[in-house]
């Protein structure tokens, strides 16, 4: 999956606006970003919500299928506005630490009744149909990554669809969570 580098954004003020934010990105497969979307700030919002209009005039590498096709896609990152390095690494670290919901959550005995739920944050090519083409952990595989790429083989996964009614072959970034089991949900 892409990375959005360094960028070196001019707001246009004049003044230090210190700002980082977690940004959900579509980008085509040319690397043009189509949309961005904000989805947690450190510091101040009206600059998060700038760097985002300013970031979809940049182009990013875009995303590849194993087979080394670009896809479009639609990812999640940390974008910085700052003039201070130490102000960076903290906006990076508060943003880290922001949890953002599962696109799945799934029930398992594998984690401990009053443990925190485990996640597994993968990168995934999807069809044009909502099928999985392919799953990878973002770091190492491990018994979590494994369960979620093979739950999410066997289900429908949503589609992107860049122009209304014409869904693409698309690389997106998902995270599973699981959590300890609990009582059976009602009919």
């Amino acid at each position: 999956m892409p990375l959005v580098q360094s960028l070196a954004i001019d707001m246009g003020s004049g003044r230090s606006l210190n700002t980082g934010a977690k940004v959900s990105i579509m980008v085509d497969p040319k690397g043009g970003i189509l949309d961005c979307r904000v989805l947690a700030v450190a510091g101040d919002e009206d600059t998060a919500d700038r760097m985002c209009k300013l970031l979809t005039r940049r182009k990013i590498r875009p995303a590849t299928d194993p087979q080394g096709n670009t896809l479009h896609s639609m990812l999640q990152t940390t974008i910085s506005f700052t003039d201070a390095p130490h102000l960076r690494q903290r906006f990076m670290g508060a943003l880290k630490a922001v949890s953002l919901p599962a696109d799945i959550q799934l029930q398992t005995s594998a984690v401990a009744p009053g443990s925190p739920e485990r996640r597994a944050e993968l990168t995934v090519v999807i069809g044009e149909q909502g099928r999985l083409l392919a799953c990878e952990p973002e770091g190492p595989p491990d018994p979590f990554s494994e369960a979620a790429c093979a739950y999410l083989a066997d289900i429908k996964l949503p589609k992107l669809e860049p122009q209304p009614g014409v869904p693409v072959r698309h690389a997106r970034s998902f995270t599973v969570a699981f959590v300890p089991e609990g009582p059976a949900l009602p009919d």
